[in-house]
């Protein structure tokens, strides 16, 4: 599609997704959107390695909401993608690709990619975050090739960073576990 996509990232991506599948076996994975970034042709790399993934995962039910990037057509129905247009409603949830704010139930989304910047004199970091909203909750996104929103500081809000590490809470008095001179920008 002369989209530039950095080599690797696809593979990077499905190889952290077996760990945790292999680490927590479970039964369904629930994408929230924006699994194929364009239209898939039989034998490119991709193609490939999601028919690798998917044989080594032959049990796993795969629910796709389908994302603004989305597009079914090239999908092997070897995969066995279950398409769902949004919102799915599992109570109290909605899931849905890009959170509204008009659902009826709490939603869970994606789409927008949260992030914060953290910035100290000599260094700067862009962490993905989970972004906690008064009706929605916003996921960071899975994949390595993505942008990101950076989410504004709101009172009632709460941002919960992903690092390597593991989680660390950016809202309120919760600031302080950062090292000393960092900053959220």
């Amino acid at each position: 599609a002369g989209l530039a996509v950095p080599s690797g990232a696809t593979g990077h991506d499905l190889r952290r997704l077996q760990a945790l599948i292999d680490r927590h076996a479970p039964q369904r994975l629930l994408v929230l959107g924006d699994l194929f970034h364009a239209e898939l042709q039989a034998g490119d790399d991709w193609h490939r390695a999601f028919d690798d993934f998917r044989r080594r995962n032959a049990e796993l039910a795969i629910d796709v909401i389908r994302g603004n990037h989305d597009r079914p057509a090239g999908v092997s129905e070897d995969w066995r993608l279950r398409w769902c247009e949004a919102p799915m409603h599992e109570a109290p949830f909605a899931f849905v690709h890009e959170v509204q704010g008009d659902e009826a139930a709490y939603a869970i989304g994606g789409h927008v990619h949260p992030v914060v910047r953290l910035r100290s004199r000599r260094d700067r970091l862009r962490l993905p975050v989970f972004w906690l909203r008064e009706r929605a909750l916003i996921l960071p996104s899975f994949g390595s090739f993505t942008g990101g929103y950076e989410v504004p500081r709101t009172r009632g809000e709460r941002s919960i960073a992903a690092t390597p590490e593991g989680l660390i809470d950016l809202s309120g008095t919760q600031m302080t576990r950062l090292p000393r001179g960092v900053v959220v920008q």
